[in-house]
């Protein structure tokens, strides 16, 4: 039932929206074109520029960083830094997966890592 309800569902939609499309192409000709071209482009542009937002605020926050000092207390603590970063990582993942076999989340299950 929900598979063939999502097919129609998504039928309608494509429908719909191919109908309005046409339309505006209708009424507006040559420049509609080209306006719905740039509203496509800064949609995508936008979506580009807020996903390299998102992963790199991931990276950042997963990284771990090179020991690198020369003193036993700088290693001491850029280690604990790296040991905070990866049980924040753990729990997280370990909470995730929790919620996600609770609920049989599988989209969930499957996006977290």
């Amino acid at each position: 039932m929900n598979v063939n309800g999502g097919w129609f569902f998504t039928a309608i939609s494509a429908f719909l929206a191919a109908g309005s499309v046409a339309y505006l192409i209708h009424l507006g000709g040559g420049t509609m074109i080209v306006i719905l071209l740039f509203l496509a482009v800064v949609f995508l542009a936008r979506n580009y520029i807020n996903h390299n937002k998102r992963t790199r605020a991931v990276k950042a926050e997963d990284s771990l960083n090179k020991a690198e000092s020369n003193s036993i207390h700088g290693v001491i603590e850029e280690s604990a830094d790296n040991i905070s970063k990866a049980l924040k990582r753990v729990g997280k993942i370990n909470s995730y997966t929790i919620v996600g076999l609770i609920n049989q989340d599988f989209d969930l299950l499957k996006s977290r890592s």
